[in-house]
């Protein structure tokens, strides 16, 4: 894979991570009761304010790593879902935050710095667990998120990248 490809590759999993996955958790934060947050509909389940903290401590980790790719962590974190309750703009402020903050780390690395295998993973894995946040706040809130048809979709997807590949291309070219 050439240098152009990596960083298309880049662009891809920053825009799914950040424009797609934030933006549905958010949306799911943002409609549901503070105490749906720390409620566990059943024993051994994880609630979803448990849920987005483990997704932002994944987050977080592979902004460390991006930004210092010697980072190195003594165990994974396959088992941490805290349940740290916090207020409802608190958890909001975090996802934010951890999100924003992945962008610029990937932004501001320098493509041979990066492990696509790490950064793979760490879009199927917020993949994963924004898909259990969804169904979670659908099933509580008795509605359907029309994500999709509300221009999340990879149509869209595919636009933002190809834009701001072309405002990259555009400074290359007239430095």
């Amino acid at each position: 894979m050439n240098d152009v490809q990596l960083d298309e590759f880049l662009l891809i999993s920053k825009h799914r991570l950040i424009s797609h996955y934030q933006v549905k958790l958010l949306s799911c934060l943002q409609c549901i009761s503070p105490e749906m947050l720390w409620d566990q509909e059943s024993e051994g389940e994880n609630c979803i304010g448990s849920i987005a903290l483990h997704i932002i401590a994944h987050v977080d980790r592979n902004t460390m790593r991006l930004t210092n790719p010697d980072t190195r962590f003594d165990q994974g974190i396959e088992t941490h879902f805290p349940n740290e309750p916090m207020s409802k703009l608190e958890l909001i402020a975090r996802v934010t935050e951890s999100f924003e903050a992945l962008g610029a780390a990937i932004d501001q690395s320098h493509s041979k710095n990066h492990s696509m295998y790490d950064l793979y993973h760490l879009v199927e894995h917020t993949a994963y667990h924004s898909g259990q946040v969804i169904d979670r706040v659908q099933r509580r809130i008795g509605t359907r998120f029309q994500f999709v048809q509300q221009g999340l979709n990879e149509k869209a997807l595919r636009q933002r990248v190809e834009n701001e590949l072309e405002v990259r291309k555009a400074k290359n070219t007239a430095t």
